[in-house]
């Protein structure tokens, strides 16, 4: 199995991040690959992107170009669940490279 790493951030609740932390993980998982995954608020992203090295970076907030390469998703489908499969889909991409 594939492990990752995905740095979660939907702008100060926990629960939101959770949820859509959860859904990347159980989609991954059954694809096998393994997402390890960290939550935090929208402002400590650049720092814990430096530090943690994430495969890829979900956020329901607008996260400016950190300009390391990690590619950067936005979250808002997985609150609105308009466009949920694709957007897994697109990270899952990501993932198994």
């Amino acid at each position: 199995m594939i492990k990752k790493k995905a740095l979660v951030a939907c702008g100060c609740g926990v629960a939101s991040s959770t949820i859509v932390a959860k859904k990347i993980e159980d989609y991954c998982a059954e694809r096998d690959i393994k997402v390890e995954w960290r939550i935090c608020k929208a402002a400590e992203i650049p720092s814990l992107a430096d530090m943690m090295k994430p495969d890829v970076i979900v956020s329901i907030t607008a996260v400016p170009d950190l300009g390391n390469g990690i590619p950067v998703f936005d979250g808002k489908p997985f609150l609105t669940g308009i466009g949920v499969d694709k957007r897994l889909a697109e990270i899952y991409q990501v993932m198994q490279k």
